[in-house]
């Protein structure tokens, strides 16, 4: 089984190791053709904000606590149904631990005016910018890219 590190670089699950479960909901957060990302503190990337559902809540209530914990946003989801859904295998080099993650993107939009929205982990995030959506940054996470090209194919 091959497994990939936040910049790619390319991993085989040692013997020794377990694969740790990693459902994880995301938010494609879209305002005047533009979406908010978030750069990690751990790989420097950009990448929509979101992270791990907990086993006492759904999706949808994973996608609006860990959107306001990361941006400080409060969002409306525009679609119960996810817009994009894969199958990762990543390893984690800073807690050394491998990942059998279904990240799950859903498309939203910011809930009123929200225009001094800050992180509240701030532990995590290192800034958070609206990027135009057809000009992103090319430090950006690759299921960050892969969701952003369905919604503009679907749009």
């Amino acid at each position: 089984m091959e497994f990939q590190d936040w910049l790619g670089k390319k991993y085989t699950l040692p013997k020794n190791k377990a694969v740790y479960w990693r459902p994880s909901a995301y938010g494609l957060i879209i305002k005047n053709n533009q979406t908010l990302l978030i750069q990690s503190k751990i790989h420097g990337l950009w990448e929509l904000p979101g992270g791990g559902i907990e086993l006492n809540e759904t999706m949808l209530e994973a996608l609006h606590r860990e959107i306001y914990e990361e941006t400080g946003h409060k969002i409306s989801v525009l679609d119960k149904h996810p817009l994009y859904i894969e199958d990762n295998y990543f390893y984690a080099p800073e807690s050394d631990k491998y990942y059998k993650s279904i990240p799950i993107v859903f498309l939203a939009k910011p809930k009123g005016n929200n225009k001094n929205a800050e992180p509240i982990y701030k532990q995590e995030i290192s800034k958070m910018k609206w990027f135009d959506i057809d000009k992103l940054p090319k430090e950006i996470n690759h299921i960050t890219v892969r969701a952003i090209k369905k919604y503009l194919k679907d749009k």
